[in-house]
């Protein structure tokens, strides 16, 4: 099924507005809210597309978080070899 990202946001403080815009805080609370994914699955499902989009373009969460290589810093983890590669 193809949801359109730019239908707009069916309720609550961002109605009307296209789902694409909303931020991804938002969309990712609406999507982990059981009683919200009971009630609203249709909205659900647009807030899954939107996010669908957005980790499939590269850099956009990061642009949105405000997370650039500097932040991210070059520590490893218990068993890495080396840092990890740059996000971007």
């Amino acid at each position: 099924m193809n949801i359109d990202t730019k239908t707009p946001w069916p309720l609550g403080a961002h109605r009307g507005k296209p789902a694409h815009s909303l931020p991804s805080p938002y969309l990712f609370w609406a999507t982990s809210v059981d009683d919200f994914r009971r009630a609203y699955p249709g909205a659900t499902r647009l807030a899954l597309a939107v996010l669908r989009d957005r980790f499939h373009a590269p850099g956009r969460i990061e642009e949105e978080l405000g997370v650039s290589p500097g932040v991210v810093g070059t520590r490893t983890l218990p068993g890495e070899t080396e840092p990890p590669a740059p996000l971007w």
